[in-house]
């Protein structure tokens, strides 16, 4: 019995915000998921025949790829979004 009783502690639910904390964790990660899908899709693209756009959108990649490993999801997609526009 007493067994039940300190188990039941346990296998109860996480408080409200640390299972706020495990969605938002969640969604960053979908999030991220997204922008190496796009950071993928513009990187098999070819380049423009503007030199000057090349450039953009290659600065516009370094931009994402810093944002992805900063884990900032938001402007990882605002900059491979803008080397994509480079791009096409």
């Amino acid at each position: 019995m007493l067994a039940l009783v300190i188990s039941t502690a346990a296998f109860a639910d996480p408080p409200a915000e640390f299972a706020v904390r495990g969605e938002a964790y969640s969604a960053d990660v979908t999030h991220l998921d997204a922008c190496v899908q796009l950071m993928e899709r513009v990187f098999y693209l070819e380049d423009p025949a503007s030199f000057d756009r090349a450039i953009d959108a290659r600065q516009e990649m370094e931009l994402a790829r810093e944002a992805f490993h900063a884990g900032d999801a938001f402007a990882c997609r605002r900059h491979a979004t803008r080397a994509l526009e480079d791009r096409s």
